[in-house]
């Protein structure tokens, strides 16, 4: 092929792939002269658009690109086809590039000498000829793609772009000329795209099935922050590999400090529990300063089995909410807000049953290898250490005089007399913890007691937790929660970090259902090669921390969790577009003159909005002072007959939480008056304030109804609000920009 086509050895990897693609359009004797391609896909190939490998073609620039005096077209050489695209791979002899285009008219009968004559010219170039690979990423408007293509020694070069993406099959996507006919003329798009690079073709939904991974390789869906090892011998191969050792030692210190084990012979009725280093990069608290390098010596706890050597396992964490409500009393009461954090936390409970577990690997006692770790205490990866350390500090709060919130159990609180605000309050979340009072002595003093019994952390005021950095301006009386570093993190993550931002999080065009999921076996095995999970995972924790206006978008994608489609995975992408755009929004708490501190909630409803169930989207936001605190957007348990069953079934999941959010308000000191529920369904307010029970109501479950025993109660004021100022509209459906951008200035969801 080389030697006919008079092209250099250079590109005798070119030659390869074009043959090789070639085999699977021929036709063997050892299979019943059927061509692999029909076997695999049970229809004959399609020759149409094979071309002479080497021959000249003819690529149509577009008019974006050119001057009305520049020719329509340029002169490359053919080198094969493209994987995973419709499209050719072609070589500019003049600029030494590689394009890859469907837009292509061919000159087969090229001869030998205009062969050599382009070897000429491009041996005089003196830049490598041999190109690299070609990575793609759809934009969600439609399937128009750039391509782009890093060779050595050259820079990247925008090529054309494709109208459309028809999916063939593996080992190779056929280009447009089987479907269409050749012209100089087609029309392209002016949109350009970037080409991903660490999930390159994952971010591409069109090259699905062309994408090949090996069992063995499943280990690319691990992400790791770059320099973090995920194994030993990863960390001892490491260029890190002394500070990696000294982290080691420094835990290994820790766990002898805390006489977590000793050494024993393994007793012929007991199992033994293998361990694990975990290794973790984390931020300096202290802005600019250097990594910490941090090792963490792990049992692995799914060997256990529950009445053997474990029993209880559930252990609570503090809400996110209540954080927010914290933030909020910080905020209108000038409180100081400091945080702390347990070093080891859970070396600290004590063990009910009797665990042996191996030598930390790389650290085995020379002379003892025999012997096995009898833990003492509770240790990291164990299933029931979470529960051992909530109960140990639990009993030390109680121990202080602190008493346990009912309505949040890792909310502590104690009476602080002759105080403005009246009390201290803790609120832990594992072994992070945030300290808030009005006089920083009782919080120092607090910080004094639990350095004594617990090795501990000071980090000062508060900066950062559970992944939410905290911005405060006391002197404007502002707070701000903010995830704008995870954001980027995420981004870069699935390589989506320079793409085009859109405006909003989920546009009107994606009508999502599970039509769209794939329905055999060769689909799903394709789209299990997606980190869709991944993905939806990581802008869950966005949107539940600090991003109320994700929560319609998350609501519909995670529906699909289970078997997601290509199209659902545009939505998902669409959703990183906005954050891209977005990344920076966090949510503000302030006391501004004209805030009270009224608990003020907002509910609404769509109708039938589920394509696939049919029923309706409850979606209801909550605010303490104008601060956003607690949000919800969700299918409804029941499908509606009608739109105000629909609002009623909403205003009554609402409730339920507005009871919760009023209680624990009033339980952290704070004298809200009487919070008040908007609805913008006149309908609904008069069916929950009115006992009726006429044909069009009975058949509601009657656990919906309790929503008027708390309206008769005068536990909260439910009122009608205009269905254009109600922010809770957009958790229920997709409405116009001008409107989302109100409801969440509303909310008070800005950027920092």
């Amino acid at each position: 092929m080389l030697s006919q086509s008079c092209l250099p050895h250079e590109f005798w990897a070119e030659a390869v792939n074009t043959a090789a693609y070639l085999v699977n359009f021929s036709p063997s004797s050892a299979t019943g002269f059927k061509t692999p391609f029909e076997m695999r896909y049970g229809r004959p190939a399609d020759y149409s658009h094979l071309r002479v490998f080497g021959c000249d073609a003819y690529v149509l620039t577009p008019s974006q690109l050119r001057s009305k005096l520049e020719a329509k077209s340029k002169k490359c050489i053919l080198l094969g086809y493209q994987r995973g695209v419709k499209g050719y791979r072609l070589w500019d002899p003049v600029a030494c590039k590689l394009i890859v285009s469907r837009d292509v008219s061919f000159n087969e009968s090229r001869s030998s000498k205009e062969g050599e004559n382009s070897q000429s010219s491009r041996t005089d170039k003196g830049k490598s000829p041999i190109p690299d690979t070609v990575e793609g990423e759809i934009s969600h408007e439609g399937v128009h793609d750039r391509r782009e293509v890093d060779a050595p020694g050259m820079e990247l070069v925008p090529v054309m772009e494709q109208e459309e993406q028809v999916i063939v099959g593996v080992p190779q996507i056929q280009p447009a000329a089987a479907d269409q006919p050749e012209s100089s003329t087609r029309r392209t798009s002016s949109r350009s795209t970037r080409a991903p690079t660490r999930y390159g073709q994952w971010a591409d939904s069109s090259k699905l099935d062309d994408i090949d991974i090996a069992p063995e390789d499943d280990q690319m869906a691990l992400i790791l922050e770059e320099g973090e090892p995920s194994s030993y011998q990863e960390a001892c191969a490491s260029e890190q590999k002394h500070e990696w050792n000294a982290a080691m030692q420094r835990e290994l210190q820790s766990l002898s400090d805390n006489k977590t084990w000793e050494l024993v012979k393994l007793p012929s009725d007991q199992q033994v529990v293998d361990s694990k280093w975990v290794y973790k990069l984390k931020d300096s608290p202290s802005d600019g300063g250097d990594k910490i390098y941090k090792a963490r010596l792990v049992a692995k706890g799914f060997t256990q089995e529950k009445g053997v050597d474990y029993n209880e396992v559930f252990s609570p964490v503090a809400k996110y909410s209540t954080i927010r409500i914290l933030c909020q009393l910080v905020v209108f009461f000038d409180l100081v807000l400091d945080q702390m954090d347990v070093v080891t936390a859970f070396l600290y409970g004590t063990l009910d049953e009797l665990i042996f577990m191996r030598q930390p690997l790389g650290f085995v006692k020379k002379g003892q290898e025999g012997l096995v770790c009898r833990l003492l205490k509770s240790l990291y990866g164990l299933k029931q250490a979470p529960r051992q350390w909530n109960k140990r500090f639990d009993d030390f709060m109680l121990g202080q005089g602190f008493t346990r919130m009912v309505y949040d159990p890792c909310v502590y609180r104690k009476s602080v007399k002759n105080d403005v605000f009246g009390f201290i309050i803790l609120v832990l979340y594992v072994d992070d913890m945030l300290i808030v009072a009005k006089d920083q002595s009782e919080v120092d003093r607090l910080k004094v007691k639990l350095s004594s019994e617990f090795r501990m952390k000071d980090l000062g005021k508060a900066r950062r937790i559970l992944g939410m950095e905290i911005f405060r301006n006391s002197s404007t009386g502002q707070l701000c929660l903010n995830q704008g570093k995870y954001a980027r993190k995420v981004l870069a993550r699935f390589s989506m970090e320079d793409c085009k931002p859109v405006s909003i999080p989920l546009a009107s065009h994606f009508k999502l259902s599970s039509a769209f999921s794939p329905t055999d076996a060769v689909e799903k095995g394709l789209m299990a090669k997606i980190p869709y999970e991944k993905a939806v995972g990581s802008l869950m924790y966005l949107m539940t921390c600090t991003r109320p206006d994700l929560a319609l978008a998350m609501g519909k994608v995670s529906r699909f969790m289970s078997n997601p489609g290509k199209v659902h995975w545009e939505a998902v992408k669409w959703m990183l577009r906005y954050l891209k755009g977005t990344e920076d929004y966090g949510l503000l708490f302030d006391r501004r003159s004209d805030r009270t501190t009224a608990l003020v909630g907002y509910v609404d409803s769509d109708y039938g909005g589920c394509l696939d169930t049919r029923r309706s989207t409850t979606g209801y936001v909550f605010t303490l002072g104008g601060g956003c605190i607690s949000w919800k957007s969700t299918l409804q348990k029941c499908i509606s007959q009608s739109t105000t069953e629909a609002e009623y079934v909403a205003a009554a999941e609402a409730t339920k939480e507005a009871i919760w959010l009023d209680r624990l308000i009033t339980e952290m000191g704070l004298e809200h008056g009487k919070m008040t529920l908007n609805c913008d369904s006149q309908s609904a307010l008069h069916l929950a304030a009115n006992q009726v029970m006429d044909s069009r109501v009975k058949h509601i479950d009657i656990r919906y109804h309790f929503i008027r025993q708390a309206v008769s109660d005068k536990t909260f004021e439910l009122v009608k609000i205009d269905g254009k100022l109600n922010p809770a509209d957009a958790f229920t459906k997709v409405i116009p920009l001008e409107s989302f951008s109100r409801h969440r200035a509303t909310l008070q969801v800005l950027q920092l």
